[in-house]
Parts: C-alpha cells; structure tokens; sequence
C-alpha cells in the first residue's frame, strides 16, 4: 500500500488523537505504561495501515463498494492449496502478536483468556469493517490473528521477568515509583 492522501489522512487524526487525548493521559501513569501504550499505539496504526487504510475516506462511499460475502470455510485455501496460503496464514498469525505480548504489560493482574478474548474482537472488528473498504473477511484470517494473540500472550509471559525488569528501569530512569 502507498502513502496517498487518504491514508496521510487516516494517519494525521491517529496522530492528532495521540497527542490530544492519548499522550496526556498516558504519561500520567508513569513511563512504563507510556511506553508500552504508545507501543500499542504504533502497532495499532500499522495493523490498520495493512488492514483497513484508507478508512475515514472509505466509509462515506461503503455503499458503492463491491461486496464480497466472507469466506465462512475455515482454512478453505489451505485444503484447495489456493493462492499464497501458508504466507497468508504466517503473516496473519504475525499480524496480532505484539498485542497478544504487550496487552498484558498494561496491566498488573495477567489474563492469558482476558487477553485472547480481546485479541479475537480486534479482529473480528477489522474482519467485518473490511467490506467498507474494499476489501474481503475471511474467517481464516479470524482464527489465525486469535491465533498470534494468544502466541504473543504466552511469550509474554515467558518474558516477564525480563519485561518487568526493563520497565522499572524505565520508571526508575524517569523519576517514577
């Protein structure tokens, strides 16, 4: 995808909402939670960047869009060996693991279920906001970006220590706690 007018477009109220709204109230929870929100964020912008950019040009014009119904056949293209299905399928896993590994740093009570819960309507809003676009849902693309979400959670988890580490010093370094 290019940079074009719409998608700077979509990117500068993301940007505008950031420095607004987001920033002032994120740095008064300390900088670790700044840190690991505006790390959200960015991942947030980039998986909307790949899945539904240009969005607020689009949506005025959903109804001039050509609809295609979702693809309700769980992992069709992989048993029809269509298309590029296993890069699809790795970068759609991919897609929403930073959200699966940086969700539970922003809280303190971890939930591996409350995480993957989450990450399974995160999708399931980008898959049905897609056709607005121009673009097509396939439930594949639901269960694999679930998929990576719960992966992330669990490497998180994994590296907690060390995450929890970094995060103080982060705290530590900026006057906090």
């Amino acid at each position: 995808m290019e940079l074009n007018m719409p998608v700077i477009t979509d990117l500068i109220v993301m940007l505008c909402v950031y420095v607004l709204v987001l920033f002032p109230r994120w740095k008064k929870q300390g900088a670790d939670m700044l840190a690991v929100r505006t790390l959200m964020y960015v991942h947030l912008g980039l998986v909307l960047y790949v899945t539904l950019m240009p969005l607020l040009v689009s949506v005025p014009f959903w109804r001039e869009m050509p609809y295609t119904p979702m693809n309700s056949q769980p992992f069709i293209d992989v048993k029809l060996r269509r298309g590029d299905y296993l890069r699809q399928i790795g970068l759609n896993t991919l897609l929403l693991m930073p959200y699966g590994f940086l969700r539970p740093l922003t809280k303190k009570g971890y939930c591996f279920f409350g995480t993957v819960i989450l990450t399974f309507f995160f999708s399931l809003t980008i898959e049905l906001l897609q056709p607005f676009t121009g673009r097509t849902s396939d439930v594949t693309d639901l269960i694999t970006n679930t998929a990576g979400g719960a992966a992330g959670c669990i490497i998180s988890a994994w590296l907690r220590p060390l995450t929890g580490a970094v995060l103080q010093k982060i705290n530590k370094e900026r006057g906090f706690k």
